[in-house]
């Protein structure tokens, strides 16, 4: 998986040995084990939110396995639907890779923001990029957006509810 690794700041080892800054290690291609902390969860989101943005999505069955690693079970069919939609929304990108073209698909978190935080929950808002081509076919193109990620805490930090914005 390629996704672009966000902005986010640690000088952890974690982020060397796995690519994604505050993960431990990669579950079904999914950051994960992130810090008990209010950074971690912001690790946690940050690296979900370029998860679900990146070019992961041109394998519709890792990109499903990657996804039901990271949400906590209470939110699973709701996850599932959303990555259904996901996964239309890219059916071109999904074609081309298939057919041989190189894809490029990459999120950028361009800013992000803790709106709230406990030890067992956290609300973080991302300000985002995704920036998508297909070689000799489709020219870059950039969508910008706001995603809302719900976190529960349950031995690391899970998707519990998340939403885009305009």
């Amino acid at each position: 998986m390629n996704a672009t690794r966000s902005a986010v700041s640690v000088s952890s080892a974690a982020a060397t040995t796995t690519g994604w800054p505050g993960a431990t290690r990669i579950d079904h291609g999914a950051p994960v084990g992130y810090a008990h902390t209010e950074a971690g969860a912001l690790q946690a989101a940050t690296n979900y939110d370029a998860l679900e943005g990146g070019d992961l999505v041109t394998d519709p069955e890792a990109y499903r396995a990657a996804y039901q690693a990271i949400v906590a079970p209470a939110w699973s069919s709701q996850g599932a639907d959303q990555v259904e939609r996901v996964l239309a929304d890219a059916a071109p990108l999904i074609a081309a890779a298939h057919s041989g073209r190189t894809v490029q698909r990459r999120d950028v978190a361009l800013s992000s923001h803790v709106s709230s935080f406990s030890p067992s929950a956290a609300e973080v808002t991302i300000w985002s990029g995704v920036i998508s081509g297909i070689d000799g076919v489709v020219p870059p193109t950039l969508a910008t957006y706001t995603a809302h990620y719900a976190l529960v805490w349950l031995g690391d930090w899970k998707v519990s509810g998340d939403h885009d914005a305009p």
